[in-house]
């Protein structure tokens, strides 16, 4: 009985954990940010900040996209290194 007891407990973590991980990746979504309605209601100064880090985020996802070379870390670098290098208007 308590061997059985074990085995659920690990089947129903497992559930769990797969479940609160399903969540968390449809909660943030793969959808681009669009600031357009802050753009709107913001002043000058947040306007002109906005319509920097748009274009800033733009540039960055384009940079990520690159074509699959069949080596996985070759490939994470290549589109890790261009999301973690700041560009040169945040410097």
């Amino acid at each position: 009985m308590n061997a059985l007891f074990h085995r659920r407990s690990i089947l129903l973590g497992t559930a769990l954990l797969m479940a609160i991980g399903t969540c968390g990746a449809f909660a943030h979504g793969a959808a681009p940010h669009d600031h357009a309605s802050l753009l709107a209601a913001s002043d000058g100064s947040e306007n002109a900040y906005l319509t920097e880090n748009d274009a800033a985020m733009d540039k960055m996802m384009a940079d990520m996209e690159a074509k699959p070379s069949g080596d996985v870390d070759r490939d994470f670098v290549a589109v890790m290194t261009p999301h973690h290098q700041a560009p040169s208007t945040w410097r």
